[in-house]
């Protein structure tokens, strides 16, 4: 069996590059792997690129990671579907992995403002938009999601077939460790991921000081800011709030990508994971998925993309983010033993969510679909 791979791919800076990389890396212990290359995000060309790319892998199957905006500014991903179109006739069986699936009440003008579509027509948009996704309906053999809450929203909203709408989970990328137990003196509270606005680490420096009155606290920031206008005018705030709240000995900024072999040195040294993301069409997330394997408490906002986890992490209300967040952070950091309870939670997370489970279930979709 050959599966060509349809993606970004490191050294894209890319949360969907970083899945396939592993997973794929994974894969390719049972099957062969083909990583379509050659073809230009952004390019006018690059659904003829990668049809080009992917019929000199003569593969078995095709499977095509989507994310809006993934291949280009609005106006050229739009014409995503013209691939779709053209993989139909090349008749191999499509799957196609959906990162976002956007429930049809937040298609308005904020959505396609901030996905950088203008808010003029946002009804033509709309439409558009539907379209769009009921065609990858329409044009693929099976469809990949992370939640059961976007399976509902494709077959209840979209029209897709159900028994085409398969949930496999976002892998947890990385090998599980042991759980760790508090350090004395210092509790370190980290958060991982790009640098953008709606990961709200602006609402972690705002409660700080009112936490470190008390304890003796340190927070890490571990992500890169991409070269987009909007994340590096908000990692200038970030900066900006750590210097006007004094807090530079109490914070730890890593503003650069982490290469992967080197996270652990890092990663490893928190007591606790915060996420207190703001993103309401979150289906999941990469970054957390990146840290449930090493054992330690996770506090999210209960967004769609969280609420599969069940009691596995810590949910706080999004609409109330720094007072929740304050009265939980207390009470992980006096209650040793809730600290080590949640970081058993997050171990069987992370067994459950294993990379390895994954991929097989990735393969048993390959399979049915060859039969």
């Amino acid at each position: 069996m050959k599966v060509a791979w349809i993606s970004t791919f490191p050294p894209a800076l890319c949360g969907i590059g970083t899945y396939s990389f592993y997973l794929t890396q994974e894969l390719s212990k049972h099957i062969s792997i083909s990583i379509v290359k050659n073809w230009r995000s952004g390019s006018i060309f690059f659904t003829f690129q990668i049809f080009r790319e992917t019929v000199k892998v003569n593969p078995s199957i095709v499977h095509i990671q989507h994310e809006y905006m993934l291949y280009g500014a609005a106006q050229r991903s739009a014409l995503f579907p013209l691939l779709l179109f053209f993989l139909k006739f090349y008749r191999k069986p499509v799957v196609i992995t959906m990162h976002t699936v956007i429930p049809m009440q937040m298609l308005n003008k904020k959505f396609f403002a901030d996905y950088h579509a203008g808010t003029r027509f946002p009804l033509l948009k709309r439409y558009v938009v539907v379209f769009f996704t009921k065609l990858i309906g329409w044009f693929s053999n099976r469809v990949i999601v992370h939640t059961e809450n976007c399976r509902n929203f494709l077959i209840s909203e979209y029209g897709f077939d159900k028994q085409k709408v398969e949930v496999i989970p976002h892998p947890c990328m990385g090998k599980t460790e042991h759980v760790p137990v508090q350090k004395q003196g210092i509790f370190t509270i980290a958060q991982f991921g790009f640098v953008k606005d709606s990961k709200g680490i602006h609402h972690v420096l705002n409660i700080l000081p009112q936490i470190q009155e008390k304890f003796n606290i340190q927070f890490f920031i571990i992500g890169a800011t991409r070269n987009n206008p909007k994340e590096i005018k908000y990692t200038k705030i970030v900066k900006q709030i750590i210097k006007e709240k004094r807090l530079e000995s109490y914070v730890t900024f890593i503003n650069h990508f982490v290469p992967f072999e080197e996270l652990t040195q890092f990663l490893s040294k928190a007591d606790i994971f915060v996420f207190p993301y703001t993103e309401r069409l979150l289906s999941d997330s990469g970054a957390l998925k990146m840290v449930i394997s090493y054992g330690k408490p996770i506090i999210a906002t209960r967004m769609r993309g969280f609420q599969d986890l069940g009691d596995s992490i810590i949910l706080i209300n999004p609409d109330n983010i720094e007072c929740e967040l304050l009265e939980t952070l207390i009470k992980f950091v006096t209650n040793r033993n809730l600290t080590e309870e949640y970081g058993v939670k997050a171990l069987k997370l992370a067994e459950a969510h294993n990379i390895k489970k994954i991929a097989q279930k990735t393969l048993k979709v390959y399979s049915e679909l060859l039969r």
